[in-house]
């Protein structure tokens, strides 16, 4: 029998690949976002119409999470960081059409 990993399922890895990608727009802020708070900055990107764009870009990270998840076995993980990241596509294209 397979011993099976506390942190296999479905709910972490959606809350991880949701997380990733905040935490990612969080460091481009820390590096990129100058003397404005963090939800002036985020309020200037959307009114630019590039919010979109960032969290696109800060979707990659999720990439490197998924590799992870695959390689240690953790199938249902690895689904919910993929399902995270339909439901940040859906958002941005939601978002980017009205």
């Amino acid at each position: 029998m397979i011993k099976k990993s506390k942190f296999d399922e479905l709910y972490i890895g959606l809350i991880i690949g949701l997380l990733v990608p905040l935490l990612t727009v969080f460091i481009v802020f820390v590096f990129l976002g100058g003397n404005s708070s963090f939800f002036e900055y985020i309020k200037e990107y959307n009114q630019r119409h590039i919010l979109t764009k960032l969290v696109s870009i800060c979707a990659i990270p999720n990439l490197g999470l998924f590799y992870f998840f695959i390689n240690k076995e953790w199938y249902k993980s690895g689904k919910g960081v993929i399902a995270s990241v339909f439901l940040m596509i859906f958002w941005v294209l939601f978002t980017s059409f009205f």
